[in-house]
């Protein structure tokens, strides 16, 4: 008697438990089908260094990969995670998932999540490294955040910046 009472309820609460189970998945599906993983990335050439010039400004920056397209990086010690503007996320194919907000020094902006395939940076390349693709974000540079860099050292000397894998 009891059961019957809250069969509707109980039902109601599985079907929701499987929607949200689908739409989990969904969000980490790629285009082509295959899942996102969420794991740590996974560093594929731990032997290499990557060595970064200032600009004009005193910035560093670095010409580099991401899937095996060429980019241009700003190192951002700010940033979360390496940041991409929607423009140029479009062009290196980069599937947006879970959309968020991020705060930055100018406030609040729009972000959705994704994982970036490959980023090399010289001689440094690693696989599936969260990212931001940054609505908001104009230009066509990547902002090189702590999702790459909390696995490298940065040495500095003078108007350079060493990157190396941690050891």
């Amino acid at each position: 008697m009891i059961f019957a009472r809250y069969r509707k309820t109980a039902g109601l609460i599985f079907w929701l438990a499987l929607l949200a189970l689908i739409l989990r998945i969904a969000m980490n599906l790629k285009a082509d089908g295959s899942i996102v993983s969420d794991t740590e990335p996974q560093i594929v050439n731990a032997s290499g260094t990557a060595l970064l010039k200032t600009n004009k400004r005193g910035h560093f920056v670095s010409k580099g990969f991401i899937n095996g397209k060429p980019v241009k990086m700003l190192l951002d010690t700010g940033a979360t995670l390496v940041t991409v503007p929607q423009a140029l996320a479009q062009e290196l194919s980069l599937s947006p998932r879970k959309p968020v907000t991020v705060h930055t020094a100018g406030g609040a902006s729009a972000a959705h999540l994704t994982v970036i395939e490959a980023i090399t940076v010289g001689g440094i390349t690693m696989r599936n490294v969260r990212a931001h693709i940054a609505t908001e974000l104009e230009g066509r540079t990547v902002l090189l955040g702590m999702s790459f860099l909390r696995h490298v050292e940065l040495i500095q000397s003078e108007n350079q910046l060493k990157l190396q894998i941690r050891k």
